[in-house]
C-alpha cells in the first residue's frame, strides 16, 4: 500500500512540475490597469521567404497585404514563417503622454525580434530583441523581449514589429501576447513575478541537495536517479521561462525539449527503482 501511494506521488510530481513554467502569460487589463493588450488593433503580414525588408514592406505592394488581426493573442502555430505587425500609437486612447511605455512581446523562445520605430519622414530607426540579438539601452533586460517606447514618437506613423520564431535550426510556436504597459509600473509587476520564480526555483534547489546529502549517506541509487530528474526539470524551466537569457546562456535555449527528455527519462528510471519494478 505504501509503494502504491509513493508511486502515484511520484507520478504527481513528473506530471505537475513541468506546468509551472509557461511560457506565455495572458495580461489581463481592466479601467484602473496600466497594461493595454493590442492584439486586435495590430495588423498582419505573413513572409513565407524569410527575405523581406523593412523597405519591402513600406510599399504599396506589400502595405496593401497586411490584415487586420481583430484577437488580443497571437496563435501561428509552429512556423517558419516571418511575422510582421503593424500599429499606431495613436490607436490606444488609454495612453499617457506623461508616461514612458514599453512594448513586450510575452515569448522568450523567439531567437529574433525587432521593432521599427518612425524617426523621420521617411526614417525608421531599429531596435533588436530576441535571446539572440538586443539593442542595449533600447531595450529592458528581462526574461523576454521588452522594447522602450520614446515619449516623444509620432503618434499617426505606422511602427513595424518583425517576429522570426524561427531560424533553419532553432524552431518555436509563435504563440504570444503583444502589450503596451508604463515602465515604471513594468518593473514594479515584474519583481513579484521573480519573487515567485526564485521560490520555486529555491524549493527545486533544495530538493536536489537534500536528496544528493541522502544518496552520499545511504549510497541508494533511487536518490541519484531523483537528483538527475530535479536537476533536468529545473534546468528546463530556467531555459524554457527565458531566465538563461538573463545570464549569458541564451545558446542553451533552443534545447529545454532535450532537458524536458531526459527528465522524463529518468523519472521512469526512479520509478523503476523506487517501486522495485522488474
Amino acid at each position: 500500500m505504501i509503494k502504491k501511494n509513493a508511486f502515484w506521488f511520484s507520478l504527481f510530481l513528473i506530471l505537475i512540475i513541468p506546468a509551472f513554467g509557461p511560457c506565455n502569460e495572458v495580461v489581463n487589463t481592466d479601467q484602473n490597469s496600466t497594461i493595454v493588450q493590442i492584439g486586435k488593433q495590430i495588423d498582419v503580414l505573413m513572409d513565407p521567404s524569410q527575405k523581406l525588408s523593412l523597405n519591402d514592406i513600406l510599399s504599396k505592394k506589400y502595405q496593401t497585404g497586411f490584415k487586420p488581426h481583430r484577437k488580443n493573442g497571437f496563435n501561428f502555430g509552429l512556423t517558419t514563417n516571418v511575422i510582421w505587425l503593424r500599429f499606431k500609437i495613436s490607436d490606444f486612447e488609454d495612453l499617457s503622454r506623461k508616461k514612458r511605455f514599453v512594448l513586450a512581446i510575452d515569448k522568450p523562445m523567439f531567437p529574433f525580434v525587432d521593432l521599427y520605430i518612425p524617426i523621420g519622414p521617411e526614417k525608421y530607426d531599429k531596435i533588436s530583441g530576441g535571446y539572440l540579438k538586443f539593442t542595449k539601452g533600447s531595450t529592458l533586460e528581462y526574461r523576454y523581449p521588452v522594447f522602450k517606447l520614446p515619449q516623444n514618437l509620432t503618434e499617426n506613423r505606422d511602427l513595424f514589429l518583425q517576429v522570426t520564431p524561427s531560424t533553419p535550426t532553432i524552431h518555436a510556436a509563435a504563440s504570444f501576447n503583444l502589450f503596451l504597459e508604463d515602465e515604471n509600473q513594468f518593473q514594479k509587476r515584474t519583481w513579484f513575478e521573480l519573487f515567485f520564480y526564485s521560490i520555486m526555483f529555491g524549493v527545486l534547489a533544495c530538493m536536489i541537495f537534500y536528496n544528493v546529502f541522502l544518496y552520499i549517506f545511504l549510497r541508494d541509487k533511487v536518490y541519484a536517479l531523483y537528483v538527475v530528474y530535479i536537476t533536468f526539470i529545473l534546468t528546463y524551466l530556467f531555459l524554457r521561462n527565458g531566465f538563461g537569457n538573463l545570464i549569458g546562456l541564451q545558446h542553451l535555449t533552443p534545447y529545454t525539449l532535450f532537458a524536458v527528455a531526459i527528465a522524463y527519462m529518468f523519472a521512469i528510471l526512479f520509478s523503476q527503482e523506487f517501486l522495485s519494478l522488474k
